[in-house]
């Protein structure tokens, strides 16, 4: 079965568990491709959307973290803020790429946070108010969205090195 068949059909047992309220919180969709391992940790699914924790995708073999990165930014436009590549450190070898602007309102900013390193790519939506530490918050992301964010992953996964 294809990477992106592997989604699918895991998305539609997550969904039907949802359904019948007998999914663990958090349900884990995962898939696998020949470069790779996807893992969305999700809190719940329905037909056409989820609430997702994280998005991962662990390659077969390290990527090039500068190369990714430069990849994931400029692909990755269909979020519902824009990103942009924040930091790049060379020492440990980990790129950052953030929402740009985030979103806000009164107080709070909601921002999404790609972090690429060799051997992980990986999305997590946070929340930040002020005087308190920023905390991981659910993703509302449609079906479509993952699938491609599955694709983009592993195919910045398989960049030159």
């Amino acid at each position: 079965m294809n990477y992106l068949k592997q989604i699918e059909a895991m998305w539609e047992q997550l969904r039907k568990q949802s359904a019948e309220q007998k999914i663990a919180s958090p349900a884990h969709l995962t898939a696998q491709t020949e470069s790779g391992a996807l893992l969305a940790e999700m809190e719940s699914v329905e037909c056409l959307a989820c609430a997702a924790r994280s998005i991962s995708f662990r390659p077969v073999t390290p990527c090039d973290t500068a190369d990714a990165a430069q990849q994931l930014a400029a692909d990755v436009r269909y979020l519902t803020e824009p990103l942009q590549l924040l930091e790049f450190d060379k020492t440990a070898d980990v790129a950052q790429i953030r929402s740009d602007p985030p979103a806000t309102d009164a107080q709070t900013r909601r921002y999404f946070e790609l972090l690429v390193q060799p051997n992980e790519i990986s999305l997590r939506r946070y929340e930040k108010t002020p005087g308190q530490p920023r905390r991981v918050i659910p993703a509302a992301l449609t079906r479509d969205v993952v699938q491609r964010l599955a694709t983009d992953f592993a195919n910045a996964a398989v960049s030159p090195c």
